[in-house]
Protein backbone atom coordinates (compact mmCIF):
# COMPACT_ATOMS: atom_id res chain seq x y z
CA UNK A 1 0.00 0.00 0.00
CA UNK A 2 2.32 2.65 -1.28
CA UNK A 3 0.24 5.69 -0.38
CA UNK A 4 0.14 4.82 3.33
CA UNK A 5 3.78 3.84 3.51
CA UNK A 6 4.58 7.10 1.80
CA UNK A 7 2.69 9.04 4.43
CA UNK A 8 4.43 7.25 7.32
CA UNK A 9 7.75 8.21 5.74
CA UNK A 10 6.50 11.77 5.31
CA UNK A 11 5.49 11.92 8.96
CA UNK A 12 8.83 10.57 10.15
CA UNK A 13 10.75 13.02 7.96
CA UNK A 14 8.66 15.90 9.32
CA UNK A 15 9.62 14.96 12.89
CA UNK A 16 13.29 14.74 11.90
CA UNK A 17 13.11 18.13 10.15
CA UNK A 18 11.60 19.73 13.25
CA UNK A 19 14.30 18.22 15.42
CA UNK A 20 16.92 19.65 13.09
CA UNK A 21 15.37 23.11 13.38
CA UNK A 22 13.77 23.07 9.90
CA UNK A 23 10.05 23.91 9.85
CA UNK A 24 7.98 21.51 7.67
CA UNK A 25 4.86 22.77 5.86
CA UNK A 26 2.26 23.57 8.53
CA UNK A 27 2.31 22.02 11.96
CA UNK A 28 2.71 18.24 12.28
CA UNK A 29 -0.29 16.63 14.02
CA UNK A 30 0.36 14.61 17.15
CA UNK A 31 0.02 10.84 16.76
CA UNK A 32 -0.91 8.45 19.56
CA UNK A 33 0.43 4.90 19.75
CA UNK A 34 -2.96 3.42 18.76
CA UNK A 35 -3.22 5.77 15.75
CA UNK A 36 0.26 4.80 14.59
CA UNK A 37 -0.60 1.10 14.94
CA UNK A 38 -3.82 1.52 12.92
CA UNK A 39 -2.06 3.42 10.12
CA UNK A 40 0.76 0.87 10.06
CA UNK A 41 -1.74 -2.00 9.85
CA UNK A 42 -3.49 -0.27 6.95
CA UNK A 43 -0.17 0.24 5.18
CA UNK A 44 0.56 -3.47 5.48
CA UNK A 45 -2.94 -4.59 4.40
CA UNK A 46 -3.28 -6.87 1.40
CA UNK A 47 -5.29 -4.40 -0.67
CA UNK A 48 -7.05 -1.04 -0.50
CA UNK A 49 -10.39 -2.55 0.58
CA UNK A 50 -8.76 -4.20 3.60
CA UNK A 51 -6.92 -0.99 4.45
CA UNK A 52 -10.16 0.96 4.17
CA UNK A 53 -11.89 -1.36 6.66
CA UNK A 54 -9.05 -0.93 9.16
CA UNK A 55 -9.15 2.86 8.88
CA UNK A 56 -12.95 3.08 8.99
CA UNK A 57 -12.90 1.06 12.18
CA UNK A 58 -10.16 3.27 13.66
CA UNK A 59 -12.04 6.46 12.69
CA UNK A 60 -14.94 5.38 14.95
CA UNK A 61 -12.73 5.23 18.02
CA UNK A 62 -12.58 8.13 20.44
CA UNK A 63 -8.81 8.19 20.11
CA UNK A 64 -8.90 8.72 16.31
CA UNK A 65 -6.89 11.81 15.34
CA UNK A 66 -6.00 13.77 12.25
CA UNK A 67 -3.56 11.16 10.91
CA UNK A 68 -6.23 8.42 10.93
CA UNK A 69 -8.72 10.60 9.04
CA UNK A 70 -6.05 11.75 6.61
CA UNK A 71 -5.13 8.16 5.71
CA UNK A 72 -8.81 7.25 5.56
CA UNK A 73 -9.31 10.02 3.00
CA UNK A 74 -6.39 8.68 0.97
CA UNK A 75 -7.88 5.18 0.96
CA UNK A 76 -11.27 6.54 -0.09
CA UNK A 77 -9.69 8.50 -2.93
CA UNK A 78 -7.90 5.36 -4.10
CA UNK A 79 -11.23 3.61 -4.04
CA UNK A 80 -12.84 6.34 -6.16
CA UNK A 81 -15.01 7.76 -3.36
CA UNK A 82 -14.02 11.44 -3.47
CA UNK A 83 -17.16 12.55 -1.63
CA UNK A 84 -16.33 10.48 1.46
CA UNK A 85 -12.67 11.50 1.17
CA UNK A 86 -13.69 15.18 1.41
CA UNK A 87 -15.43 14.46 4.72
CA UNK A 88 -12.38 12.58 6.04
CA UNK A 89 -9.93 15.28 5.02
CA UNK A 90 -12.18 17.96 6.52
CA UNK A 91 -12.21 16.09 9.81
CA UNK A 92 -8.41 15.80 9.70
CA UNK A 93 -8.16 19.55 9.08
CA UNK A 94 -10.59 20.31 11.92
CA UNK A 95 -8.50 18.25 14.34
CA UNK A 96 -5.25 19.83 13.08
CA UNK A 97 -5.93 23.11 11.20
CA UNK A 98 -2.29 23.47 10.12
CA UNK A 99 -2.05 19.91 8.77
CA UNK A 100 -0.77 20.84 5.32
CA UNK A 101 -1.10 17.46 3.60
CA UNK A 102 -4.73 17.08 4.71
CA UNK A 103 -5.63 20.59 3.51
CA UNK A 104 -3.86 20.01 0.20
CA UNK A 105 -5.54 16.65 -0.45
CA UNK A 106 -8.88 18.18 0.51
CA UNK A 107 -8.36 20.77 -2.21
CA UNK A 108 -7.60 18.09 -4.81
CA UNK A 109 -10.63 16.03 -3.76
CA UNK A 110 -12.91 19.06 -4.01
CA UNK A 111 -11.45 19.82 -7.44
CA UNK A 112 -12.13 16.27 -8.61
CA UNK A 113 -15.76 16.70 -7.55
CA UNK A 114 -16.01 19.93 -9.56
CA UNK A 115 -16.55 22.08 -6.48
CA UNK A 116 -14.32 24.81 -7.85
CA UNK A 117 -14.91 27.66 -5.43
CA UNK A 118 -14.31 25.41 -2.39
CA UNK A 119 -11.26 23.86 -4.06
CA UNK A 120 -9.74 27.27 -4.85
CA UNK A 121 -10.22 28.47 -1.27
CA UNK A 122 -8.64 25.30 0.14
CA UNK A 123 -5.75 25.40 -2.32
CA UNK A 124 -5.02 29.04 -1.47
CA UNK A 125 -4.92 28.22 2.24
CA UNK A 126 -2.74 25.19 1.56
CA UNK A 127 -0.38 27.23 -0.59
CA UNK A 128 -0.08 29.76 2.21
CA UNK A 129 0.79 26.95 4.66
CA UNK A 130 3.56 25.88 2.27
CA UNK A 131 4.96 29.40 2.13
CA UNK A 132 3.89 29.57 -1.51
CA UNK A 133 6.32 26.85 -2.53
CA UNK A 134 4.32 23.66 -3.11
CA UNK A 135 4.84 22.79 -6.78
CA UNK A 136 1.80 20.49 -7.07
CA UNK A 137 -0.53 23.27 -5.93
CA UNK A 138 1.19 25.84 -8.12
CA UNK A 139 0.82 23.55 -11.13
CA UNK A 140 -2.84 23.01 -10.24
CA UNK A 141 -3.37 26.78 -10.36
CA UNK A 142 -1.37 26.90 -13.61
CA UNK A 143 -3.64 24.33 -15.24
CA UNK A 144 -6.75 26.19 -14.10
CA UNK A 145 -5.41 29.36 -15.68
CA UNK A 146 -4.52 27.50 -18.89
CA UNK A 147 -7.98 25.94 -19.06
CA UNK A 148 -9.33 29.51 -18.97
CA UNK A 149 -6.88 30.40 -21.83
CA UNK A 150 -4.97 32.70 -19.45
CA UNK A 151 -1.55 31.42 -20.46
CA UNK A 152 0.32 34.39 -19.02
CA UNK A 153 -0.93 33.56 -15.52
CA UNK A 154 -0.32 29.86 -16.13
CA UNK A 155 3.28 30.63 -17.06
CA UNK A 156 3.72 32.75 -13.93
CA UNK A 157 2.59 29.85 -11.73
CA UNK A 158 5.03 27.53 -13.52
CA UNK A 159 7.89 29.95 -13.05
CA UNK A 160 7.03 30.21 -9.34
CA UNK A 161 7.08 26.41 -9.06
CA UNK A 162 10.47 26.28 -10.78
CA UNK A 163 11.88 28.83 -8.33
CA UNK A 164 11.47 26.24 -5.60
CA UNK A 165 12.23 23.16 -7.71
CA UNK A 166 14.10 23.99 -10.90
CA UNK A 167 14.32 20.33 -11.92
CA UNK A 168 10.59 19.62 -11.68
CA UNK A 169 9.89 17.94 -15.02
CA UNK A 170 6.15 18.51 -15.00
CA UNK A 171 6.70 22.22 -14.36
CA UNK A 172 9.34 22.43 -17.11
CA UNK A 173 7.07 20.78 -19.66
CA UNK A 174 4.08 22.89 -18.65
CA UNK A 175 6.23 26.01 -19.00
CA UNK A 176 7.27 24.99 -22.52
CA UNK A 177 3.64 24.29 -23.45
CA UNK A 178 2.43 27.66 -22.16
CA UNK A 179 5.25 29.48 -23.96
CA UNK A 180 4.07 27.79 -27.15
CA UNK A 181 0.51 28.97 -26.57
CA UNK A 182 1.81 32.51 -26.03
CA UNK A 183 3.63 32.41 -29.37
CA UNK A 184 7.07 32.55 -27.73
CA UNK A 185 8.37 29.71 -29.88
CA UNK A 186 12.13 30.09 -29.40
CA UNK A 187 11.71 30.14 -25.61
CA UNK A 188 9.39 27.15 -25.90
CA UNK A 189 12.02 25.18 -27.79
CA UNK A 190 14.70 26.12 -25.24
CA UNK A 191 12.51 24.88 -22.38
CA UNK A 192 11.52 21.70 -24.24
CA UNK A 193 15.16 20.82 -25.00
CA UNK A 194 15.80 20.36 -21.28
CA UNK A 195 13.47 17.35 -21.32
CA UNK A 196 14.52 15.69 -24.56
CA UNK A 197 16.65 13.10 -22.74
CA UNK A 198 14.04 12.42 -20.08
CA UNK A 199 12.45 8.98 -20.43
CA UNK A 200 8.97 10.17 -19.44
CA UNK A 201 8.86 13.50 -21.27
CA UNK A 202 11.23 12.97 -24.22
CA UNK A 203 8.64 12.26 -26.93
CA UNK A 204 6.35 15.09 -25.80
CA UNK A 205 9.29 17.49 -25.57
CA UNK A 206 10.53 16.64 -29.09
CA UNK A 207 6.97 16.96 -30.41
CA UNK A 208 6.54 20.38 -28.80
CA UNK A 209 9.94 21.63 -29.98
CA UNK A 210 9.17 20.44 -33.51
CA UNK A 211 5.82 22.21 -33.48
CA UNK A 212 7.51 25.40 -32.26
CA UNK A 213 10.05 25.21 -35.07
CA UNK A 214 7.28 24.80 -37.62
CA UNK A 215 5.40 27.80 -36.24
CA UNK A 216 8.44 30.03 -36.65
CA UNK A 217 9.08 28.78 -40.19
CA UNK A 218 11.93 26.36 -39.51
CA UNK A 219 10.38 23.51 -41.48
CA UNK A 220 13.68 21.63 -41.81
CA UNK A 221 14.17 21.67 -38.05
CA UNK A 222 10.56 20.66 -37.50
CA UNK A 223 10.86 17.79 -39.98
CA UNK A 224 14.02 16.62 -38.20
CA UNK A 225 12.15 16.53 -34.88
CA UNK A 226 9.13 14.65 -36.21
CA UNK A 227 11.35 12.39 -38.30
CA UNK A 228 13.20 11.48 -35.08
CA UNK A 229 9.90 10.57 -33.42
CA UNK A 230 9.03 8.32 -36.35
CA UNK A 231 12.41 6.57 -36.46
CA UNK A 232 12.48 6.07 -32.68
CA UNK A 233 9.05 4.44 -32.70
CA UNK A 234 7.63 7.16 -30.44
CA UNK A 235 5.48 8.81 -33.10
CA UNK A 236 1.72 8.84 -32.76
CA UNK A 237 -0.45 8.91 -35.88
CA UNK A 238 -0.84 12.69 -35.57
CA UNK A 239 2.97 13.04 -35.49
CA UNK A 240 3.40 10.95 -38.64
CA UNK A 241 0.72 12.99 -40.41
CA UNK A 242 2.32 16.27 -39.28
CA UNK A 243 5.69 15.01 -40.57
CA UNK A 244 4.20 14.11 -43.96
CA UNK A 245 2.48 17.50 -44.18
CA UNK A 246 5.79 19.22 -43.41
CA UNK A 247 7.52 17.34 -46.22
CA UNK A 248 4.71 18.36 -48.57
CA UNK A 249 5.02 22.00 -47.48
CA UNK A 250 8.78 21.81 -48.11
CA UNK A 251 7.95 20.53 -51.64
CA UNK A 252 9.67 17.22 -50.96
CA UNK A 253 6.77 15.54 -52.70
CA UNK A 254 8.23 12.09 -53.16
CA UNK A 255 9.27 11.91 -49.51
CA UNK A 256 5.83 13.23 -48.53
CA UNK A 257 4.13 10.56 -50.63
CA UNK A 258 6.19 7.86 -48.92
CA UNK A 259 5.39 9.32 -45.48
CA UNK A 260 1.67 9.39 -46.25
CA UNK A 261 1.83 5.83 -47.56
CA UNK A 262 3.41 4.64 -44.30
CA UNK A 263 0.29 5.80 -42.45
CA UNK A 264 -1.51 3.01 -44.23
CA UNK A 265 -5.09 4.25 -44.28
CA UNK A 266 -7.47 5.60 -46.89
CA UNK A 267 -7.35 9.23 -45.74
CA UNK A 268 -3.55 9.24 -45.94
CA UNK A 269 -3.66 7.51 -49.32
CA UNK A 270 -5.45 10.55 -50.76
CA UNK A 271 -2.70 12.81 -49.45
CA UNK A 272 -0.08 10.45 -50.86
CA UNK A 273 -1.73 10.63 -54.27
CA UNK A 274 -1.74 14.43 -54.09
CA UNK A 275 1.97 14.37 -53.26
CA UNK A 276 2.62 12.11 -56.25
CA UNK A 277 0.71 14.49 -58.52
CA UNK A 278 2.79 17.41 -57.22
CA UNK A 279 6.02 15.48 -57.81
CA UNK A 280 5.02 14.59 -61.39
CA UNK A 281 4.60 10.90 -60.63
CA UNK A 282 1.37 10.62 -62.59
CA UNK A 283 1.51 6.86 -63.06
CA UNK A 284 2.04 6.40 -59.32
CA UNK A 285 -0.90 8.68 -58.56
CA UNK A 286 -3.11 6.86 -61.06
CA UNK A 287 -2.17 3.51 -59.54
CA UNK A 288 -2.87 4.71 -56.01
CA UNK A 289 -6.19 6.17 -57.13
CA UNK A 290 -7.52 2.66 -57.62
CA UNK A 291 -7.44 2.13 -53.82
CA UNK A 292 -9.40 5.30 -53.10
CA UNK A 293 -13.12 5.88 -52.62
CA UNK A 294 -15.30 6.53 -55.68
CA UNK A 295 -15.41 10.34 -55.82
CA UNK A 296 -11.77 10.82 -54.85
CA UNK A 297 -10.75 8.05 -57.24
CA UNK A 298 -12.35 9.90 -60.15
CA UNK A 299 -10.65 13.15 -59.20
CA UNK A 300 -7.14 11.74 -58.72
CA UNK A 301 -7.44 9.53 -61.80
CA UNK A 302 -8.56 12.48 -63.90
CA UNK A 303 -5.78 14.77 -62.70
CA UNK A 304 -3.19 12.00 -63.15
CA UNK A 305 -4.36 11.21 -66.68
CA UNK A 306 -4.32 14.93 -67.52
CA UNK A 307 -0.77 15.27 -66.20
CA UNK A 308 0.30 12.23 -68.21
CA UNK A 309 -1.21 13.67 -71.40
CA UNK A 310 -4.05 11.15 -71.76
CA UNK A 311 -6.65 13.87 -72.31
CA UNK A 312 -9.54 11.66 -73.44
CA UNK A 313 -9.31 9.50 -70.29
CA UNK A 314 -8.79 12.62 -68.18
CA UNK A 315 -11.96 14.18 -69.59
CA UNK A 316 -13.99 11.08 -68.80
CA UNK A 317 -12.88 10.97 -65.14
CA UNK A 318 -13.09 14.72 -64.59
CA UNK A 319 -16.58 15.03 -66.10
CA UNK A 320 -17.77 12.32 -63.70
CA UNK A 321 -16.18 14.26 -60.85
CA UNK A 322 -17.77 17.58 -61.88
CA UNK A 323 -21.22 15.98 -61.81
CA UNK A 324 -20.73 15.42 -58.08
CA UNK A 325 -18.72 18.57 -57.35
CA UNK A 326 -19.71 21.22 -59.92
CA UNK A 327 -17.81 24.03 -58.18
CA UNK A 328 -14.43 22.30 -57.77
CA UNK A 329 -12.32 24.92 -59.54
CA UNK A 330 -9.20 22.79 -59.64
CA UNK A 331 -11.05 20.01 -61.45
CA UNK A 332 -12.77 22.52 -63.74
CA UNK A 333 -9.41 24.01 -64.77
CA UNK A 334 -8.00 20.56 -65.60
CA UNK A 335 -11.19 19.62 -67.45
CA UNK A 336 -11.00 22.86 -69.41
CA UNK A 337 -7.42 22.01 -70.35
CA UNK A 338 -8.35 18.48 -71.43
CA UNK A 339 -11.20 19.79 -73.61
CA UNK A 340 -8.91 22.39 -75.17
CA UNK A 341 -6.30 19.74 -75.99
CA UNK A 342 -9.05 17.70 -77.63
CA UNK A 343 -10.15 20.74 -79.70
CA UNK A 344 -13.51 21.18 -77.93
CA UNK A 345 -13.09 24.94 -77.49
CA UNK A 346 -16.63 25.69 -76.40
CA UNK A 347 -16.55 23.13 -73.58
CA UNK A 348 -13.06 24.31 -72.59
CA UNK A 349 -14.17 27.93 -72.27
CA UNK A 350 -17.30 26.95 -70.35
CA UNK A 351 -15.30 24.99 -67.77
CA UNK A 352 -12.66 27.72 -67.49
CA UNK A 353 -15.37 30.36 -67.00
CA UNK A 354 -16.87 28.40 -64.11
CA UNK A 355 -13.44 27.87 -62.57
CA UNK A 356 -12.70 31.62 -62.76
CA UNK A 357 -15.51 32.30 -60.29
CA UNK A 358 -13.24 30.94 -57.54
CA UNK A 359 -10.75 33.74 -56.67
CA UNK A 360 -8.04 31.15 -55.94
CA UNK A 361 -8.19 29.83 -59.51
CA UNK A 362 -9.31 32.94 -61.40
CA UNK A 363 -5.91 33.72 -62.90
CA UNK A 364 -5.20 30.08 -63.80
CA UNK A 365 -8.60 29.78 -65.48
CA UNK A 366 -8.16 33.00 -67.45
CA UNK A 367 -4.72 31.88 -68.56
CA UNK A 368 -6.28 28.61 -69.75
CA UNK A 369 -8.86 30.58 -71.71
CA UNK A 370 -6.04 32.68 -73.18
CA UNK A 371 -4.15 29.59 -74.35
CA UNK A 372 -7.36 28.13 -75.78
CA UNK A 373 -8.09 31.33 -77.72
CA UNK A 374 -4.55 31.42 -79.15
CA UNK A 375 -4.72 27.74 -80.13
CA UNK A 376 -7.89 28.26 -82.16
CA UNK A 377 -6.56 31.52 -83.65
CA UNK A 378 -8.98 33.89 -81.91
CA UNK A 379 -6.45 36.68 -81.27
CA UNK A 380 -9.10 39.27 -80.39
CA UNK A 381 -10.33 37.18 -77.46
CA UNK A 382 -6.75 36.26 -76.57
CA UNK A 383 -5.67 39.93 -76.53
CA UNK A 384 -8.57 40.88 -74.26
CA UNK A 385 -7.63 38.11 -71.80
CA UNK A 386 -3.91 38.98 -71.92
CA UNK A 387 -4.65 42.66 -71.27
CA UNK A 388 -6.80 41.73 -68.26
CA UNK A 389 -4.08 39.45 -66.89
CA UNK A 390 -1.45 42.17 -67.41
CA UNK A 391 -3.20 44.36 -64.85
CA UNK A 392 -2.36 41.79 -62.19
CA UNK A 393 0.75 40.23 -63.74
CA UNK A 394 2.86 42.82 -65.62
CA UNK A 395 4.73 40.06 -67.50
CA UNK A 396 1.66 39.62 -69.69
CA UNK A 397 2.01 43.16 -71.05
CA UNK A 398 4.50 42.17 -73.74
CA UNK A 399 2.35 39.21 -74.74
CA UNK A 400 -0.70 41.50 -75.02
CA UNK A 401 1.31 43.75 -77.36
CA UNK A 402 2.35 40.72 -79.43
CA UNK A 403 -1.30 39.65 -79.78
CA UNK A 404 -2.29 43.18 -80.75
CA UNK A 405 0.18 42.97 -83.64
CA UNK A 406 -1.30 39.63 -84.68
CA UNK A 407 -4.75 41.23 -84.84
CA UNK A 408 -3.53 44.10 -87.04
CA UNK A 409 -2.02 41.78 -89.64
Amino acid sequence: MKIFGAYLLFFASAICAAAAGVAPFGASPSVSRREAEAVRAAAEASDNSAALEILLDASRKNWAGAVVFFNLGNAQMRGGDAESAVAAYRRAAELSPSFFAARKNLGFALSQLGRDSDAIAEMRDSLALSGGSDTAILLWFAKRAADARDFSSALNFCNQALLYDDSNRAALFAKAAYLYELGRFEECETAAKKLMRDAEFSARAVRLAGSARARRGDFCGAAAAFGFLEKSGAAERSDALFFANLLFKMRLYRDAAAAYARLGDSSAAGNAAEAMLASGDFSGAAGLAESLGGDLREKISGLAKFGAGDFAAARKHLEACVKKFPDDARVLCALGGACAELGDWGAADAHYARASLDPRFESAARYGMLRSAVARGDFVAAHSLAAALAKKYPEFSEYAKYLEKQISR
